[in-house]
């Protein structure tokens, strides 16, 4: 990482390192590189790559290399919950304005007044194959993209506790230095692993992604958190060097007495909500950096 410059800059990962790992699958940048050119192909032909386009999908690779050529192309993007009532979705398209939604939902009339593209359009075994074509322009487009770091790169509904949700808009120079900041203490090795647990229509969840990418390591996806499977894979991959969680989360995990982290373990970015003296405590107790 070049610490030098105002503005926090960092190295690019190889074509051949590892981006996205889960249980049935190993993806390495290049097959990201040939998603982009994918994307960016079908996004340009029907005007679309200004954005901000919607995405609302069950956690997947599919999703995750959504979520990764969208912030690697400067296109600007929603998160929508998977679970979010078609009544519900539509005004929340109107407020974000929204150029299009990709969804593996079952929209309705949704469908009349918002441009849908299936999701099964960006299948990955349909996109990743040998006789790839790349696209001359989209070098130009990174260029562009790097050269504006104010540029919106994603937007977030906040919770509504408070009353209702507002949509929040981040520029890239933002993640750029929450990136640098946990770098500070936190940066794991190239072609190393960070635990991807978390929801995807969330800010926790997304940011695993882009520190992933700005780091150039790669990303261990599970479909859902469940202790005793994270618990598991602290020991038997050790590629996996961090991992993001809130904190029921990791209470969870150090209620079972078989949970500790192994050597080649750095650390666990916790947030989300208050996070207990007491928690930090019984992690210092048991070596859980």
């Amino acid at each position: 990482m070049n610490t030098n410059s105002k503005e926090p800059a960092f190295s690019p990962p190889l074509p051949i390192d590892r981006f996205l790992e889960s249980k049935e699958q190993v993806f390495i940048y290049d097959d990201l590189r040939q998603f982009e050119h994918f994307l960016y192909t079908y996004l340009s032909n029907r005007n679309l790559l200004d954005g901000p386009i919607g995405l609302q999908l069950s956690s997947s690779n599919e999703l995750v290399f959504l979520i990764a050529a969208c912030w690697r192309l400067g296109i600007p993007f929603i998160a929508f919950d998977a679970a979010t009532t078609p009544d519900k979705l539509s005004k929340q398209l109107k407020r974000t304005k929204a150029a299009a939604l990709i969804s593996d939902k079952k929209l309705g009339s949704l469908q009349a007044e918002t441009h849908v593209i299936p999701s099964d359009t960006f299948s990955l075994t349909k996109i990743l194959e040998p006789d790839f074509t790349p696209n001359k322009s989209i070098k130009r487009r990174k260029e562009e993209v790097q050269s504006n770091q104010d540029r919106i790169w994603g937007y977030f509904f906040t919770s509504g506790t408070t009353g209702s949700p507002k949509i929040v808009p981040l520029k890239r120079r933002q993640m750029l230095f929450a990136a640098k900041a946990s770098a500070q203490n936190l940066q794991p090795d190239r072609n190393s692993l960070w635990l991807l647990c978390m929801s995807l229509h969330h800010i926790g969840g997304i940011t695993v992604i882009i520190r992933s990418l700005l780091y150039g390591t790669g990303i261990y996806r599970l479909h859902r958190f469940e202790s005793s499977s994270v618990t598991q894979l602290f020991f038997e991959n050790p590629r996996l060097q961090a991992a993001s969680l809130v904190p029921t989360m990791l209470k969870r995990l150090l209620d079972r007495s078989e949970f500790t982290a192994p050597d080649y373990f750095k650390a666990i970015l916790l947030g989300g909500g208050p996070v207990s003296e007491s928690l930090i405590d019984c992690c210092f107790e048991r070596g859980i950096p």
